[in-house]
């Protein structure tokens, strides 16, 4: 908010104002701004007295140095302004010309409750202009707002029953509809919560079932559904599990191939004259409980082939 200083066009050709210096002219026009500005019903303090004029020290009068102390004794001199107990200056008659703090106040707050109160007509004006406008968009639809809500709850309970229908475990289909809504209403895709469904159903295939997460905990607030899709924590782990459990049986079941290409058109001692196959023979050591048949190697003929022949064959059915 401006405001303004009252300074009547004549003031110049006032009696009291005629016989000042331009000095002292000076000084109390930009004391009379300085206390509009800070609402002080003008009193200039003492301390601000000399700022006022803070070139004052380059002037003289007859020859004399000029103080702002000087130039306030020529206006009290002149009835335009007076001291105060406290030493600081008191213009003459601010009340009568100049608007008061307390009134500068009062405008704020009528202004502030003017905007407030404007500021609610109006919104009442849009509200109902919106209002009018959805009506007509309702009507042209032939749906009413409660009608495409039931049609956005049957949607999202399709998506759930498409994901339900490959879940793993099948309690509590109402609590699980519940946290499945939730997730929906947090903007999560229908698409990456199918997709975590269906990886965690095929890790749990064959799995003891109390071990599988209820609906309710899978879609809960935890997330744990994240760590099944694509790159997630549950499928790294399992990934890891089936390796390592399946890291002897894949090995040597690839040398026990090697083996039988070998042995085709030879001897079992013939192919253990081959530098690969003892390496093979510590591959079946190292993943088998077969010591017998790297014991064997070192055997006589007619002691060992039926005992190579025999772990080999148990291997096999092992390995089958």
């Amino acid at each position: 908010m401006r405001i303004f200083v009252r300074l009547e066009a004549r003031a110049p050709e006032h009696p009291k104002v005629v016989g000042i210096s331009s000095l002292a002219w000076s000084w109390w026009t930009k004391a009379l701004c300085y206390c509009k500005r800070q609402e002080l019903d003008g009193l200039v303090p003492h301390a601000v007295v000399a700022l006022l004029l803070p070139d004052l020290h380059r002037y003289e009068i007859d020859g004399n140095s000029v103080s702002a102390d000087d130039l306030v004794d020529e206006l009290i001199e002149a009835g335009l302004a007076k001291h105060s107990e406290a030493k600081d200056v008191l213009l003459h008659d601010w009340i009568d010309y100049q608007t008061s703090a307390a009134q500068l106040a009062s405008l704020r707050y009528s202004r502030k409750e003017a905007g407030r109160k404007g500021g609610i007509a109006s919104g009442k004006a849009r509200r109902k202009q919106t209002t009018k406008h959805l009506l007509h968009d309702q009507k042209a639809s032939g749906k009413s707002a409660q009608s495409r809500r039931q049609d956005a709850a049957d949607r999202l309970e399709a998506d759930f029953n498409e994901v339900w229908a490959t879940y793993p475990r099948k309690t509590g289909r109402l609590a699980a509809l519940k946290a499945y809504k939730a997730r929906r209403r947090e903007k999560i895709p229908a698409e990456d919560l199918a997709i975590a469904t269906a990886n965690y159903a095929k890790l749990r295939s064959g799995e003891d079932p109390q071990f599988t997460k209820h609906g309710a905990t899978f879609f809960g607030p935890s997330a744990p559904w994240r760590d099944y899709l694509p790159g997630g924590a549950g499928l790294i782990e399992a990934n890891q599990s089936r390796i390592a459990d399946n890291d002897h049986v894949s090995e040597a079941s690839q040398a026990w191939r090697a083996y039988k290409r070998f042995i085709a058109d030879q001897s079992v001692y013939e192919c253990c004259d081959f530098p690969d196959d003892r390496m093979k023979f510590a591959a079946y050591e190292t993943y088998g409980n077969w010591r017998e048949m790297c014991e064997c190697a070192g055997r006589e003929r007619n002691e060992d082939k039926a005992v190579f022949i025999k772990a080999w064959n148990e291997f096999e059915d092992a390995d089958a």
